[in-house]
């Protein structure tokens, strides 16, 4: 199916996915009760019938994250850790801009030695630079998974998460996860904004500086080198200040005029080298350096007006549309090598609904056969309409790895791929059996084996399983287990 994916600004984003990692997995309505969460539902309602998806989604998630803010003051530094310093880009610039400026190994004393270090490797560090950037782009860049600086947030919710309630804990780790994630390429860009632009002020405190000398004392520009001959002085000149040469007209002397400029020799005046310095870290540092910031910031101020949000292919996000919508959630029942009654299907029918909402539709298939199914799950077709399938089994059958197990493991898998928004929760009714061996003794002792060898069984194959007798269920218990089994944990697995 593919995928529906809506955009929200960024804050509107931060807010939904903090909210729906504690909607997942708060299971307990431990941090958002639901009055929080009918009362969010409302908040969104109040933009009136035909809002855009996105709009209610993001007014409820403001709302909920409100409330989370106001009662847990963990979730407010969650919050604040997400968000990328901005500060760092003006106090980085300016701080290279100074480093520049102080930046004396440019000059010792009164000379501008043609070959420093610092200046050809201030020109050679951006070029390299530029190589990778351009690598990168041929070679497609992908966001590193919660690496370096990126994974900090995460990190910081993983290490502070020691000090808060297992239901903080989860759900900010879970938040934090989807948000290094899906705001990755963003928060690049801003970092990259605050490199490109360090090190284009880290060339213009090196022009001032080297200027500002230049006013009180006269440079005298020469070399010398241990190794380099004038030749290859002239040459490596030629590479580096040739371009510049070009634009400003001030030529680059010849072998012999090289060979004059030897500091054993005394050099000249540093007026035309400043310039062709100067021109140099211009042409190559500040002004390229300038336009990739302003590139990369056109491009994190349309980035953070669309960061995607996972749309009606997911799961969560379906049940809050269609909440809106006065619909609810669709759920399709497999039975497995067991043919429910009337009764068993209006009892399971009614758990269902008292979990999810009266507005639920159940839809049971024909049982499918033992045997048969690998034929099954080879031809079954999936509907986008369905939010839960529910593959239904009976405890009066021995549960079989190649049979059962083989069932519902090629159902998850079928599921996962071509339906990822659709959760497969397993259903064992004990009923059958207990009504076969009713009266006989250790009944209670022969459930519990069989529960337990289902469960593992099922488990094994990454499905959870629900065991109850469907028939006799107290709909006020056991709805409650439903709903954490259909909305619970495992919507993010």
């Amino acid at each position: 199916m593919a995928a529906d994916r809506l955009r929200m600004a960024e804050d509107d984003a931060r807010a939904f996915y903090l909210v729906r990692a504690v909607e997942a997995g708060d299971e307990n309505h431990a941090l958002l009760t639901r009055e929080d969460r009918s009362e969010a539902d409302l908040a969104g309602a109040r933009l009136g019938e035909g809002s855009a998806p996105a709009d209610f989604l993001a007014a409820r998630a403001h709302f909920a994250a409100t409330r989370l803010e106001t009662r847990h003051p963990a979730v407010k530094r969650a919050l604040a850790a997400t968000r990328f310093p901005g500060w760092l880009a003006a106090v980085v610039p300016l701080v290279a801009f100074v480093l520049g400026l102080a930046s004396n190994e440019l000059a010792s004393g009164k000379r501008l030695d043609l070959l420093a270090v610092p200046l050809l490797g201030l020109v050679a560090w951006n070029l390299v630079a530029y190589a990778a950037m351009a690598v990168r782009s041929i070679a497609g860049s992908r966001v590193p998974a919660a690496s370096g600086w990126l994974a900090k947030p995460r990190k910081w919710l993983a290490q502070r998460g020691a000090a808060w309630s297992a239901e903080t804990s989860a759900a900010l780790g879970r938040f934090g996860a989807d948000w290094a994630r899906v705001a990755g390429k963003l928060n690049i860009r801003r970092g990259a904004i605050v490199l490109h632009l360090g090190a284009a002020m880290f060339a213009l405190g090196v022009i001032v500086s080297i200027y500002l000398r230049a006013l009180t004392v006269e440079y005298r520009a020469g070399w010398e080198s241990t190794f380099l001959g004038p030749d290859a002085v002239h040459t490596l000149l030629g590479w580096v200040l040739g371009p510049a040469s070009a634009a400003t007209g001030i030529a680059i002397p010849d072998v012999e005029g090289i060979r004059a400029l030897a500091w054993e020799n005394g050099g000249e005046n540093a007026g035309p080298w400043i310039v062709l310095y100067t021109a140099t870290l211009v042409g190559f540092v500040a002004v390229p350096r300038l336009l990739l910031a302003g590139w990369n910031a056109l491009a994190a101020a349309r980035g953070k007006r669309r960061i995607a949000i996972p749309g009606r292919e997911d799961f969560y996000t379906r049940r809050l549309l269609r909440a809106r919508d006065g619909g609810g959630a669709e759920l399709r029942v497999t039975p497995y090598a067991y043919t429910p009654d009337a009764a068993t299907q209006a009892s399971l029918s009614d758990l269902l609904r008292a979990a999810l909402g009266e507005g639920v539709a159940v839809r049971f298939d024909s049982p499918v056969p033992y045997g048969n199914e690998d034929a099954w799950v080879e031809g079954v077709a999936f509907s986008d309409q369905t939010d839960i399938h529910v593959a239904l089994f009976s405890l009066s059958a021995t549960p079989e790895r190649e049979n059962h197990g083989w069932f519902a493991d090629a159902l998850r898998l079928r599921l996962h791929k071509e339906r990822p928004g659709q959760r497969l929760v397993a259903v064992v009714d004990e009923g059958p059996f207990r009504r076969h061996f009713a009266g006989q003794s250790g009944l209670e002792e022969r459930v519990a084996e069989r529960r337990a060898n289902w469960e593992k069984l099922l488990k094994s194959f990454g499905t959870t399983a629900l065991v109850m007798d469907i028939a006799a269920a107290d709909p006020a218990a056991e709805a409650q287990r439903l709903e954490a089994l259909t909305t619970g944990e495992a919507l993010y697995a």
